[in-house]
């Protein structure tokens, strides 16, 4: 199992990385979001960690260090693929 990070923020590169590679778990905004709806991928879980996010009012930055901040990450995480019928 090959494990990629992309970091961009050309929506074209995201794409690409998107329709090339089999991801499980995608990280990111309502632009990855949006991204991951035109290519129809319903199966894989998504985290919004990041502005801009359309679909959730967000007040501050949610950080993502220390041990609360991680195991609510983890729980997005489990909850996310939970959606998807995953068994992890």
């Amino acid at each position: 199992m090959s494990k990629t990070f992309q970091l961009s923020p050309d929506q074209y590169a995201i794409r690409d990385c998107l329709l090339d590679k089999a991801t499980n778990l995608i990280l990111g905004s309502s632009i990855e979001e949006q991204i991951l709806e035109s290519l129809g991928n319903e199966r894989q879980a998504f985290i919004p960690i990041s502005f801009p996010y359309m679909e959730k009012v967000m007040l501050t930055f949610r950080p993502l260090i220390g041990f609360n901040d991680v195991l609510t990450l983890v729980e997005d995480a489990m909850n996310s693929l939970k959606r998807l019928g995953s068994q992890y």
